[in-house]
């Protein structure tokens, strides 16, 4: 803690809801509390085993003590008000080429007046080397204090890290969006830090999606860099310019969904051919509640902004309308798996196959 105490990890009040990542023989997942409850002694959490024993992971310098993230060090503030948990709807950190772990976490002081890099990583995108234990670079934005007082968390959303593209974009990037809809484009090298609360915030660029209870996917087409977002009730697809800015490439209908805003899309394709973008909506306020399966073409006609829409189907139900259905189409050899309640659904190019 700030003052040299000890904090200990208590699952009662630490949830596990982010997926979990996998890499370089480890895995390691994020905690978060449940919405905003027991918020004055639960903390976010980033924690690491090795993936073959699950034994602690090590920090490589110091043998014997675990690779431990505690995001909110602070011993006590004065509305008892902690959180700064890593949930991001569901999705899980990102990794890159040398190791380094990527994720965005939530609110935490309801005043806003509560930010300190040392002891607290609220509402920020942060990159962390589990090697050194340490954080090495984080974005926060610059209304970050308006995002707390009114539990708009960024790290609503997942984080995703672009492999280097065919096309040689100068920079290495990262992108990621929350509950207020804008979806920031950033330099992994170093994501923008926190301007201070008039701004501008230093990142690539960012673009208004939606509210996003989402992540955004990535795929290449012809050695273009393009990024699918799902914020609001709308599929859109956009591609990175030389630079990096993104460019509104095409965009679909908007979907009929419920819950919060936002969804999780998957890509398929046949190579970098005919590339196709599955979602799955949430379920409305009704009887029964019924998800349902989307496809779409990836790329639009020459002058037709317009995502044809390929397929939909009802893909199960989903009975806890007051709570969010975070499921992610799933697409391997093939078919597309859409899990939801007591159900699993598949589907083929040809259609629904039992």
């Amino acid at each position: 803690m700030d003052d040299g105490s000890r904090f200990n990890f208590n699952a009662t009040y630490q949830h596990q809801r982010a997926a979990l990542l996998l890499v370089n023989g480890a895995v390691y997942a994020g905690f978060a509390s449940f919405c905003d409850f027991a918020a004055n002694v639960s903390r976010g959490w980033l924690l690491g085993w090795r993936s073959d024993t699950l034994a602690p992971l090590e920090i490589n310098s110091q043998p014997g003590i675990m690779v431990s993230l505690l995001l909110n060090t602070q011993v006590q503030n004065p509305e008892d008000y902690y959180l700064t948990s890593i949930w991001m709807s569901g999705a899980g950190p990102a990794a890159d080429l040398t190791g380094n772990i990527y994720f965005v976490t939530g609110n935490s002081s309801p005043s806003g007046q509560i930010y300190n890099r040392g002891t607290n990583l609220q509402q920020s995108a942060v990159k962390f080397n589990p090697a050194r234990n340490q954080v090495t670079s984080l974005l926060t934005p610059h209304n970050y204090a308006a995002l707390e007082q009114d539990d708009i968390d960024f790290g609503s959303g997942g984080i995703v890290a672009l492999p280097k593209s065919t096309t040689g974009l100068p920079l290495r990037l990262a992108l990621a969006a929350g509950k207020d809809g804008w979806m920031f484009l950033m330099n992994r090298d170093s994501l923008g830090g926190f301007n201070g609360p008039d701004g501008p915030d230093r990142v690539i660029d960012r673009v208004q999606i939606g509210g996003c209870w989402c992540q955004p996917t990535y795929f290449e087409q012809a050695g273009t860099p393009t990024i699918v977002s799902s914020g609001g009730n709308t599929v859109q697809v956009w591609t990175l310019g030389g630079a990096g800015t993104p460019l509104v490439a095409g965009a679909s209908a908007t979907i009929e969904s419920g819950q919060e805003g936002g969804f999780f899309t998957s890509l398929s394709s046949d190579h970098d051919a005919d590339p196709i973008i599955w979602a799955v909506s949430r379920p409305l306020n009704d009887d029964p509640a019924t998800v349902w399966l989307y496809a779409y073409a990836a790329t639009s006609a020459p002058g037709d902004p317009s995502l044809t829409r390929l397929y939909a189907a009802p893909a199960g139900n989903w009975p806890n309308t007051g709570g969010d259905a975070y499921i992610v189409p799933v697409v391997a050899n093939g078919l597309v798996y859409v899990a939801a309640n007591q159900r699993l659904s598949v589907f083929g190019l040809g259609g629904h196959a039992p």
